[in-house]
């Protein structure tokens, strides 16, 4: 699980370094953190003995004015799911990984944004 979650992470950090935004894994650093920024989480469901699946969430926070950023990346993260970059990129990992949506998140705040993006990633181990 940790090649998958080094190579998810270079992933996101690839589409997000356009826009100068901070990837972290399961949380934000609070101390360092600005607009814009990212944290993803995954959650393992072990199918079989040779299989386990993991569903990555991605937050991305924005200031309201920026809308733009998290809808042309969310757009990248899909297209590249959808391509099969990530799966070259993962590779030689045996994966596949499938698009399961993005969806506009209220925050607490008026003036910040979270745009969720999700997908699946099957992991056999041969």
């Amino acid at each position: 699980m940790i090649d998958l979650i080094q190579f998810i992470d270079a992933f996101l950090k690839e589409v997000f370094e356009p826009y100068e935004a901070d990837v972290y894994y399961r949380e934000a650093d609070k101390e360092v953190m600005k607009l814009p920024y990212v944290v993803y989480e995954s959650q393992s469901d072990a199918v079989s003995r040779v299989r386990e699946d993991f569903t990555f969430t991605v937050h991305i926070w924005s200031h309201e004015a920026d809308y733009l950023i998290q809808d042309e990346a969310s757009e990248k993260i899909k297209q590249s799911i959808l391509n099969g970059t990530l799966r070259t990129q993962c590779a030689p990992m045996s994966i596949a990984v499938d698009y399961m949506g993005r969806a506009d998140i209220p925050a607490e705040g008026q003036q910040i944004r979270v745009k969720e993006v999700r997908f699946k990633v099957r992991h056999y181990n041969m």
